[in-house]
């Protein structure tokens, strides 16, 4: 059983308490049995921070990385989830 990382890139609103939002995070993660590796805050435009999300999974279930953008895309205050980097373990 092979492995994949991602990286997905979250972009909260600016004034967002980003605390709940990696709460929200780790638990889609955890929904869709992929191992969240790290939440990395990362300075992005206009004075906006970004959560860059490593996550690792099953490469024999490459849906639940779509499935996991897709739900970080509907957490309140988050203008964006995207991923950034896909790679093979």
């Amino acid at each position: 059983m092979g492995e994949v990382i991602a990286i997905i890139r979250v972009i909260p609103e600016k004034d967002a308490n980003k605390e709940e939002i990696k709460n929200k995070v780790k638990e889609i993660v955890e929904k869709y049995e992929a191992y969240l590796n790290e939440i990395k805050e990362s300075p992005f435009v206009f004075g906006l921070i970004a959560l860059d999300v490593t996550v690792i999974l099953d490469e024999n279930k490459p849906q639940n990385l779509d499935k996991i953008e897709e739900e970080l895309n509907k957490i309140e205050n988050v203008n964006s989830a995207e991923v950034i980097h896909l790679d093979r373990m």
